[in-house]
């Protein structure tokens, strides 16, 4: 079985070794006079309590120590005890990072030193400085990793003063503090910790009084952070606070015995460290940090006044370490954690490298409290503030604790011009000391214009009416293109065009379209479509397209105004030109109204001309009757055409309708009266009917002498040629 020291040392191995790849920023601080110890990086009593008070969790903190300031210490930086904790260290965590110094220029003997983690933080500078007393000064200053402000760095003394309580060692211990005063004071507004063995027994006496006074330079003035004055040696009213003698008898190591009876090892701290702000003490005296004091001689209860640190009645460690703590020395280890400064992280989302003018386009900002703490508590508050400038558009501000998330805002980008647009984010941070507190990032997009259709290419035109005329039924489909244009609105920032949707209503089964959605019609171009006409039914027909279009599919796309196409024809029965459903003497007139002309719907015999072929087609073919047929009845006769055709031949009328029948607005005897006999003797009629029916309208003055008399005489010629046929 193992022993009950080795199975502690075991589980603080376990406990601690999910720490090893971790550097946590927060800083836990010791002061500890190790009475010339350890002689060996394997001192199972140091393991034992720098494995205890890197697992102690206080405010929620529990990690391995950063800094260790040393007293009565052996060697150099290359061996030593220093070196040796160093080398402890690294092998309880598994690491290399641990480095133990002891500056030269010192005594032989109870030297002064550290051990700092170089994970977490960075050494600038190293001092020794005479004190005037039996030991000197040692100085370093130190900066957590991963910040570069000044006011991220702190010194940290390590001091051992005079021993004794005789006038002479007060003397020397006041002479000591009064040379580490002025140089803390010519520090300026340094964040400085004063750490090690004061041997001093009350708050009253010069030495400390020195250190605690408001002083010349207040600046340079010292704070106890437990704030705890009095008369501390011998007094129960402080047991918790005592940090010598671990023993009430002599051991081997040399170590002064008496128990646990007097408070001479200290971190005092200047004001710097008592705000709240950046660096800062954790406990109830640096505001809003923790109710709860992070300041503590390690291993003590407060309840072995004048007693061993490891009497039965002190159950606040374990076992194990309480002895350890007997053992290792007769000081007990002061710790005490820090936070670090507020570290800033921001990131600015994406946003749409192409939109719309109106486009309502959110700028995504997240900023964090990105500290590397075990706690919130850890790292100081990120206070902070964020705007946009040039295209960004916005402000904001805000407030985040580390391990609290992130906060999300939102900045708006200016889409109300087409163009180019850009601009940037700015996010600072006014906390103390705070690691990148200013951040900057650019931010661009383009801007278009919105789409605009039309069906011309050079005016916005929104309406289109497509008429086919009149056509002749069945007569085979007919088509007419046209186009839907994008019209540019800002040059080289304008949105393609969408066709949407394609609604029809009226006579959409016979006047049609080819018209279909389309995307992404560039400005400045169109897409071309056919209007078709199906003439498969005489009548007037129409139909209404309702044509829905849109911007581009990006942010900021809003539909346009309605298209629509108004397609229209008049299909009519061959010849039927007037469209009124009849095919008569009208329609032969406007049939004449067209000779010569390119208007093919009157090309009746389909030779690409209309000419006086098309009048017979006309006549003979469409209407099956004679020329002569006035009122297009079927006949040609006396007591309707006869009558007509004199009334248009005497001046009283014009056109098919009155005897024009070769349709040159003229009717004369050679050719309209001709074609009038013809079309009568065609169709059977008598023709000694025909000279009576003219000389009867001759006498009843239906028609002047003279024309009469010409009639009959055409009328006895034409019919006399007839009748030798």
């Amino acid at each position: 079985m193992r022993k009950p020291l080795e199975r502690l040392l075991a589980v603080s191995v376990l406990l601690v070794s999910g720490l090893c790849g971790l550097a946590p920023a927060q800083l836990r601080v010791v002061s500890y006079n190790t009475l010339d110890k350890p002689s060996s990086p394997s001192n199972s009593d140091f393991q034992t309590i720098l494995s205890a008070i890197g697992t102690e969790s206080v405010n929620g903190i529990a990690k391995r120590v950063d800094v260790i300031a040393l007293q009565e210490q052996t060697g150099n930086d290359v061996s030593g005890t220093a070196v040796n904790l160093a080398n402890l260290l690294n092998n309880l965590y598994g690491v290399s990072s641990y480095v133990g110094l002891v500056p030269s220029g010192q005594l032989s003997t109870d030297r002064q030193g550290i051990v700092y983690d170089s994970s977490t933080l960075t050494l600038l500078s190293t001092a020794v400085i005479p004190s005037g007393g039996v030991r000197p000064l040692v100085r370093f200053q130190l900066r957590p990793v991963g910040y570069d402000s000044p006011d991220a760095a702190f010194y940290l003394y390590s001091i051992h003063l005079k021993a004794g309580n005789t006038a002479d060692d007060r003397a020397t211990r006041a002479t000591e503090t009064a040379t580490l005063r002025a140089n803390i004071d010519a520090l300026g507004s340094a964040h400085v910790i004063v750490a090690g063995d004061f041997n001093v027994y009350a708050s009253s006496e010069t030495a400390y009084q020195n250190l605690v006074a408001v002083g010349a330079n207040p600046q340079g003035q010292l704070f106890d952070p437990i704030n705890k004055p009095g008369s501390w040696s011998g007094n129960s009213s402080f047991a918790i606070n005592h940090t010598q003698s671990t023993r009430t008898t002599q051991l081997p190591d040399g170590g002064a015995s008496g128990g646990m009876d007097d408070r001479f090892d200290f971190q005092l701290v200047s004001g710097q460290w008592m705000d709240g702000n950046g660096l800062s003490y954790i406990g109830p005296t640096a505001p809003g940090t923790s109710a709860t004091h992070a300041y503590r001689a390690f291993g003590n209860a407060g309840n072995t006044f004048n007693g061993n640190i490891n009497d039965p009645q002190n159950t606040s460690k374990p076992a194990g370490v309480l002895n350890a703590l007997y053992n290792a020395s007769d000081h007990l280890p002061v710790v005490a954690d820090y936070q670090v400064p507020a570290k800033m992280s921001v990131s600015v989302g994406a946003v749409p490298s192409t939109v719309i003018v109106g486009a309502a386009v959110s700028v995504p900002v997240t900023v964090s409290n990105s500290a590397n703490v075990v706690a919130a508590v850890g790292a100081d508050e990120l206070i902070y503030s964020g705007s946009g400038t040039g295209g960004v558009l916005g402000s904001f501000s805000g407030v985040d604790y580390a391990l609290g998330g992130a906060n999300s805002h939102s900045l708006s980008l200016n889409t109300a011009t087409a163009g180019p647009v850009s601009g940037q984010v700015l996010v600072t941070s006014t906390s103390q000391a705070v690691q990148s507190g200013s951040f900057s990032q650019n931010v661009s997009a383009t801007v278009l214009d919105h789409s605009q259709a039309s069906f011309s290419a050079g005016v916005d035109q929104d309406v289109l009416t497509i008429d086919f005329g009149k056509v002749v039924v069945n007569s085979g489909t007919r088509t007419m293109p046209f186009a839907v244009h994008n019209l540019v609105g800002t040059p080289g920032f304008t949105a393609a065009l969408d066709i949407d949707a394609v609604n029809g209503s009226g006579d959409t089964g016979r006047l049609y379209t080819n018209l279909t959605p389309v995307a992404n019609i560039p400005a400045g171009s169109s897409s071309g479509f056919l209007a078709t006409l199906n003439p498969n039914l005489a009548g007037p027909l129409s139909a209404t397209y309702q044509v829905s279009v849109s911007d581009q599919n990006l942010p900021g796309a809003t539909a346009g105004a309605t298209l629509t196409i108004n397609l229209t024809a008049t299909v009519i029965v061959r010849g039927d030109f007037n469209a009124d459903g009849i095919v008569n003497w009208q329609d032969i007139d406007l049939l004449g109204a067209n000779l010569g002309g390119g208007d093919m719907l009157y090309d009746l015999t389909g030779d690409n001309a209309v000419n006086f072929a098309d009048v017979k087609e006309m006549v003979y073919g469409v209407l099956n009757t004679r020329f002569g047929d006035n009122n297009t009845d079927g006949l040609v006769d006396l007591d309707n055409d006869l009558p007509l055709f004199l009334t248009g031949y005497g001046g009283g009328g014009s056109g098919w309708y009155y005897g024009d029948y070769t349709l040159n607005g003229a009717i004369d005897l050679d050719n309209d009266f001709a074609l009038f006999v013809d079309g009568y003797n065609g169709l059977g009629g008598s023709p000694l009917a025909l000279v009576a029916a003219i000389e009867a309208a001759g006498l009843d003055g239906n028609v002047p002498e003279p024309s009469a008399l010409g009639l009959l005489a055409l009328a006895g010629g034409l019919l006399g040629r007839r009748g030798r046929r």
